[in-house]
């Protein structure tokens, strides 16, 4: 995830790893909301949901990501995705 992510706080990584770590099922969906585009840079908000169980309780979350993506010559990657 820190490849992924490398700016991701290290308390925030710790609390997904347990997330992760405690679930025998996470489902997450994107759907793209909104893209903006300028030259080779996109930015691309989504709305992500996550099912999921907590303290063995069915739990539904829903939150707004926004990617920053750039066009390399093989396609597109993630600049940047801002953790709240």
């Amino acid at each position: 995830m820190e490849s992924i992510l490398p700016r991701i706080p290290n308390e925030k990584l710790k609390l997904i790893r347990d997330l992760l770590r405690s679930q025998k099922q996470i489902q997450m969906r994107l759907a793209i909301t909104k893209v903006i585009s300028i030259e080779d840079n996109d930015v691309v908000e989504c709305s992500q949901s996550l099912q999921f169980s907590e303290h063995g309780k069915p739990t539904n979350r829903t939150t707004t990501v926004t990617l920053y993506l750039v066009k390399r010559a093989k396609g597109w990657q993630i600049a940047d995705m801002p953790i709240s």
